[in-house]
């Protein structure tokens, strides 16, 4: 920025951070000249500017425990939801976990050693099922930069069946009648 003033001026520069590979603090240089042609050169220190997303993976989930039907998702399984980051930047990572039994976001762990957010979760019971669901982890790094990761497609059913009328029939009673009796 070169302005040409005596006496005092303002500049005000506004612009849209772009994505790209920033992610490092920022300075922005200019020079100020007056009406002699003095100048100076200076630098203001605007920020730390963070325009560069994560590197988020595709999720992978393991049965730690597989109680049922083997490969579907039920009620009392126990799954390893991994989503694999680089550089989280202090961020956070939430998945959405409403077909196995949770209500809201779930938070996940950072495990830095492994660069990965983590979790283990055991499945309760949910109001629908989905036979092919893909799960979706939301990664947010500290500048407020969303990266999605989804799952692979799978059949998840953590609804439990619904007994809408049960009753018992006596058959061959042999003593009072509506009395089940020993030998009956």
């Amino acid at each position: 920025v070169d302005m040409l003033y005596d006496g005092f001026a303002s500049y005000t520069y506004t612009t849209e951070v772009p994505a790209g590979a920033i992610n490092n603090q920022y300075y922005f240089s200019f020079t100020a000249t007056d009406n002699a042609g003095n100048s100076r050169s200076s630098a203001i220190f605007v920020a730390k500017i963070d325009n560069k997303p994560c590197t988020v993976g595709p999720m992978a989930i393991n049965w730690l425990t597989d109680l049922n039907k083997s490969g579907v998702i039920n009620v009392g399984d126990r799954l390893e939801f991994i989503v694999p980051v680089d550089e989280p930047d202090a961020g956070t990572c939430t998945i959405d976990l409403s077909l196995i039994g949770s209500f809201t976001p779930t938070p996940m762990q950072y495990d830095e050693s492994r660069r990965r957010y983590y979790m283990v979760y055991d499945c309760a019971t949910a109001t629908t099922e989905n036979p092919s669901h893909i799960f979706t982890a939301i990664v947010t790094d500290k500048a407020g930069n969303r990266m999605n990761s989804l799952s692979s497609p799978f059949e998840v059913d953590c609804r439990l069946p619904e007994i809408e009328y049960a009753s018992a029939t006596f058959q061959n009673l042999k003593g009072n009648p509506g009395v089940v009796n020993i030998g009956d």
